[in-house]
């Protein structure tokens, strides 16, 4: 699929489509249509109905958009390699060691007027902002590249590259415990419904000199119990994936 075309269904994706003024349009038609405003708000009903229907045939499913964004993800694999002075013949492990997850708070950059927020089919909060975190492994050192990418307008922001040895990798955690957002509430981005969103079931590495960083690969209404039986296929993968490898270079 071409990207604009992609681009403009990840949107509608995203839009929230509103039934209740055509169905007052309609109402409004049939009580007035005795008289021309009647049959001009009827008309006006009409498009607006059959306009909301295609968009809802056209609107891509949540596994869609959630592959969408697996590609997506995997074509800034380009942008790392290039980031951290690497060839693609140099990465130890073929198959690609990558996570996206909800962004659930605003930044600089990533301001909230750009970002959308809609709650799936599957009941699972589903954010048009991510963070992107790429692991490059190589003979000597793990390279890591992180962004925070936006769906709605293909671009990228807050890119970092870093190369670390594989003995300064002190920790490599995943879990389902929600993380606490450590900012100013005004920054936190909320659902539909105007609830508090906070991350939940991360991954998240630590370095011997103190650094950390962590993906949320959910995000869930504060203030809840986090969801049972949540899939973490990929995650685990990638977890198992990277501490054998770093088992192996110790």
């Amino acid at each position: 699929m071409d990207d604009p075309k992609k681009r403009f269904l990840i949107r509608l994706y995203f839009t929230r489509l509103q039934v209740k003024p055509a169905l007052v349009l309609l109402a409004l038609g049939i009580l007035l249509s005795w008289a021309r405003p009647g049959l001009w708000l009827l008309g006006v009903g009409t498009v607006y109905s059959g306009t909301l229907v295609t968009a809802f045939i056209a609107r891509p499913s949540d596994r869609r958009i959630d592959e969408w964004l697996k590609e997506d993800a995997t074509r800034l694999r380009e942008k790392a390699l290039e980031m951290l002075n690497v060839e693609d013949e140099d990465i130890e492990i073929d198959e690609p060691l990558q996570l996206a997850g909800p962004l659930t708070h605003t930044t600089r950059l990533v301001q909230r007027k750009h970002v959308r927020v809609r709650r799936g089919r599957d009941r699972a909060y589903r954010i048009s902002a991510n963070k992107i975190l790429i692991l490059l492994p190589t003979e000597h050192y793990l390279g890591v590249f992180q962004c925070i990418y936006d769906s709605l307008r293909d671009q990228v922001f807050h890119s970092v590259a870093t190369e670390y040895a594989y003995r300064s990798v002190v920790a490599v955690k995943h879990g389902e415990d929600a993380e606490v957002f450590d900012g100013d509430d005004v920054n936190v981005l909320t659902s539909p419904n105007g609830k508090k969103l906070v991350p939940t079931q991360f991954f998240s590495m630590s370095i011997s000199n103190g650094e950390s960083f962590s993906v949320p690969m959910r995000a869930q209404v504060a203030d809840t119990p986090p969801s049972s039986g949540l899939r973490m296929t990929e995650l685990d993968r990638v977890v198992r994936a990277l501490r054998k490898l770093i088992q192996s270079k110790l």
